[in-house]
């Protein structure tokens, strides 16, 4: 039996045939999560997320402070509705797309971290690979 499941039962058992006195004062607490073990797989760290949010929003903020300049005498005045509405629309896309990549990343890579933490000793493992042959690595810092 688990640990959840044998204090359960200990409390079960423990209020059925002790006084009321002695039952009420029972606490059940509850078991401690599990520790990781080594089969534990690192989560994503989201970099990849981190980085590709930034450019989409980032184009997006420019597509959208940039937008005014199709209503100027640069632009053909035929085309200054056009190109205003496509850099307003392109504009808000590509921030609606990017600002979520961004926070799911930093999200993802806040959950690494909190990994990390808890696995000190597999988080400096890495596996190296090259066409002829490989190896395994450790990192530690200071």
């Amino acid at each position: 039996m688990n640990k959840l499941a044998c204090s359960a039962f200990i409390v079960a058992l423990g209020s059925t045939f002790a006084p009321a006195a002695l039952a009420q004062e029972v606490q059940v607490v509850s078991a401690p999560p599990p520790a990781p073990t080594s089969s534990e797989r690192p989560p994503s760290k989201g970099t990849g997320l981190i980085i590709a949010g930034a450019i989409v929003g980032g184009l997006g903020v420019v597509n959208l402070a940039t937008s005014p300049i199709c209503r100027t005498d640069i632009v053909a005045p035929s085309l200054q509705d056009t190109c205003f509405y496509a850099a307003l629309i392109g504009g808000g896309v590509l921030l609606a797309v990017g600002v979520p990549m961004l926070i799911v990343g930093l999200n993802k890579q806040a959950t690494y971290e909190e990994w990390k933490e808890r696995n000190r000793a597999l988080a400096g493992v890495r596996v190296l690979t090259n066409p002829g042959g490989g190896g395994l690595g450790y990192e530690i810092t200071f």
